[in-house]
């Protein structure tokens, strides 16, 4: 059992399944693909290796760093003012990396542009949840203001869960069964539809629209 927190939450059917092979062989975060191919670049006559900056890369944002890191890209990490510190160090054994320099966001854009700028950063990627924000911003700044700008729609799109999975159905994607509930009976509204639909037995999620990591997240294994 679970009792909903106030405020909006999102419930939906738990259901796992693997990634498709051919997403395996390259690494995706916020609509950026990098691959080992453009690892180095030209410059004056010169190979040099490229200078990535990821924003938070803690949890699964570990990985990417790890990946970047084998393919021989320089590395940066940005800290965003609303990443714990309890939480900077989440990196799992094995994922460790060498990272050029730790920037810390103090809620000046301009500033942590300027330190990206001065330690050669030419790409910008982020690497988990409560850093899309900040990325977004950064990135919007990177190309020069309005060129990477996102709309208010688009960004709410990136942090809000409920949104993200609506979006992927819309495309005609496998999505989750969900429900944007704002009270209890909005649940137990929700459990019965799904029961109703003669489904296999299912845990349900219970989470807050935005968040990150498992902040707020109920596993429910009965109604």
């Amino acid at each position: 059992n679970a009792q909903a927190a106030p405020g909006r939450i999102h419930v939906h059917q738990q259901r796992l399944k693997t990634m498709p092979a051919e997403l395996e062989s390259a690494t995706t975060v916020a609509g950026n693909t990098v691959t080992a191919a453009s690892a180095t670049a030209m410059s004056g006559g010169k190979l040099e290796t490229l200078c990535v900056a990821i924003v938070d890369p803690i949890s699964t944002g570990a990985c990417l760093a790890k990946h970047l890191s084998s393919q021989g890209y320089r590395l940066c990490r940005v800290f965003s003012d609303t990443i714990p510190d309890s939480v900077k160090a989440l990196v799992a054994a094995g994922l460790e990396v060498d990272w050029e320099v730790t920037i810390q966001h103090e809620g000046r854009v301009a500033s942590t542009l300027a330190a990206l700028r001065g330690v050669g950063v030419t790409h910008l990627l982020v690497g988990s949840e409560p850093g899309v924000s900040l990325h977004a911003e950064l990135s919007a700044a990177f190309a020069g203001g309005a060129a990477l700008s996102l709309p208010r729609e688009a960004l709410e799109l990136r942090r809000n869960k409920y949104l993200q999975s609506e979006a992927i159905r819309s495309a005609g994607c496998d999505a989750v069964h969900q429900r944007l509930a704002h009270t209890h009976d909005d649940v137990e509204a929700f459990i019965h539809t799904i029961e109703a639909s003669a489904a296999k037995r299912f845990k349900a999620v219970v989470k807050p629209v935005e968040g990150a990591g498992s902040d707020g997240v109920t596993i429910c294994n009965s109604a």
